[in-house]
């Protein structure tokens, strides 16, 4: 059975891997360097359900992406809509659109 180092008592402490961890995970500031930054459209209410209309939500998420200059997500799901308003310059996934947004 494997054993837990023991603080202090080994070559390499749990306070130096910690540190090390936090050095080459984090920034500075404490967040996260690997985060991508999106617009999630199911953080705004999307179901991707292929049942529930998801326009009012997709367009809240796309507006979002837009003001905050990021890219909006479609998490796997078929998104019902009707019509949209895309600024050009929207990035989006990789989706089959149509009246609905197949996203692999």
């Amino acid at each position: 059975m494997a054993r837990l180092p023991s603080i202090g008592g080994d070559d390499w402490n749990w306070g130096t891997v910690l540190n090390d961890f936090l050095s080459q995970a984090h920034n500075s500031d404490g967040s996260l360097k690997t985060v991508a930054i999106v617009a999630n459209v199911k953080d705004y209410g999307a179901k991707g359900d292929n049942s529930t209309n998801d326009t009012s939500t997709i367009q809240s998420a796309i507006n979002a992406g837009v003001a905050a200059g990021i890219p909006v997500y479609f998490p796997p799901g078929v998104y019902r809509t009707t019509s949209l308003n895309i600024p050009a310059g929207t990035v989006l996934p990789r989706c089959k659109f149509g009246r609905t947004w197949d996203c692999p």
